[in-house]
C-alpha cells in the first residue's frame, strides 16, 4: 500500500511538471485634467467603471510551458505587457507597448531532432476599470460629461 501511495504521488508530480506561470499586473493612470480617455490596447476584456478618480488597469497573464526565467524576461525585461500613457492636451491615451506580441517559442526537450522549438501557451486577460465620472463617446473612447468639465 505504501508503494502505491508513493507511485500516485510520483505521477501527480509528472503530471504538474508544466505548470503555469501567472502574474497580475495593476497600473494606475491619474485622470488629472484629462476630459477624455482613448483606449488602444492589444487586447481589452472587459471594462467597467468605479468610484475612483484614476484608470487602472489589471492583466492577467498565464503562460504554460515555459520556465519562469522565460515568464520574467517577457514581463521584466521585454516589457511585453506594459502599457504607456500619453498626454495631448485634454486627452489621455493608454497605450500598449508591444501590440504585435509574436508567439513565445522554447527549446522543446522532449523533441527527438535537436534545436526543436515548441510554442508557449499565453493567455492575457486585461479588465479595464474607469471612473463614473466618465462616459462612453464611441469605440474605446471616453469622456467627463458637460457638467464635470466645469
Amino acid at each position: 500500500m505504501k508503494y502505491c501511495y508513493f507511485f500516485l504521488l510520483q505521477l501527480f508530480c509528472l503530471a504538474n511538471a508544466n505548470a503555469q506561470n501567472q502574474r497580475f499586473l495593476h497600473v494606475t493612470f491619474p485622470l488629472d485634467t484629462a476630459t477624455i480617455l482613448e483606449l488602444d490596447l492589444f487586447a481589452i476584456d472587459t471594462v467597467e467603471t468605479w468610484v475612483g478618480d484614476a484608470v487602472l488597469v489589471e492583466t492577467q497573464v498565464r503562460l504554460y510551458d515555459a520556465s519562469e526565467g522565460v515568464f520574467n524576461h517577457y514581463i521584466n525585461k521585454e516589457k511585453r505587457y506594459d502599457i504607456e500613457a500619453q498626454r495631448e492636451g485634454e486627452t489621455l491615451r493608454l497605450v500598449s507597448k508591444d501590440k504585435q506580441r509574436p508567439k513565445i517559442k522554447v527549446p522543446d526537450r522532449n523533441a527527438p531532432e535537436k534545436g526543436a522549438m515548441k510554442e508557449c501557451v499565453e493567455k492575457v486577460t486585461v479588465k479595464v476599470l474607469i471612473p463614473d465620472v466618465l462616459k462612453p463617446a464611441g469605440d474605446k473612447r471616453w469622456e467627463r460629461a458637460k457638467e464635470e468639465k466645469e
